[in-house]
């Protein structure tokens, strides 16, 4: 409940300028979902992009810490750490301003859609698999692939999902 506030403060100061991805993102559309709420399984981190002008402001109200070799920043609100991608300064297979239009509401939060999440999720697990960590993003996938399943989807979204990633969903 305090990870939930700490992101729900988080979305409510930055709307429309936060996009929450990651566990926490995938959380918010699983508890959304009629069918499929039971697979909701809770993050311990938060993942979020963020505009260029809302991160001057993050910046002002929080310790922000970049960490110019991951492309983030990080900070700690209620105990929590958040991991922060600044538009245009990130690695992410999923630029700012594309998944800022797709977004959409779930529980509350500003959360990135599924398709873009999958996308994240599947490089996430390239990266991580057999490690915990990667565990988690195996989990993650199987419930964004159940979600996908719910209805129209967002095509441009899925095409950020690349022939690797393809290869990922494969195994």
């Amino acid at each position: 409940q305090l990870l939930w506030r700490a992101a729900a403060e988080i979305n409510a100061g930055f709307a429309p300028g936060v996009v929450f991805i990651g566990g926490l993102a995938v959380y918010a559309h699983a508890v959304s979902s009629a069918q499929f709420a039971g697979l909701a399984a809770f993050s311990h981190d938060v993942d979020l992009l963020i505009s260029v002008a809302d991160y001057t402001d993050l910046k002002d109200i929080e310790q922000v810490v970049t960490n110019r070799r991951l492309s983030k920043s990080q900070f700690y609100k209620h105990g929590f750490e958040f991991d922060v991608y600044v538009e245009g300064h990130h690695g992410l297979c999923v630029p700012y301003t594309e998944a800022a239009a797709a977004s959409v509401e779930r529980a509350g939060l500003r959360v990135a859609c599924v398709e873009h999440l999958l996308a994240l999720k599947l490089v996430a697990f390239g990266d991580r698999r057999g490690s915990a960590k990667g565990d988690k993003d195996a989990d993650d996938l199987l419930t964004l692939l159940l979600l996908a399943s719910e209805g129209p989807r967002e095509a441009m979204a899925a095409a950020r999902i690349d022939d690797t990633g393809l290869d990922v969903l494969g195994e």
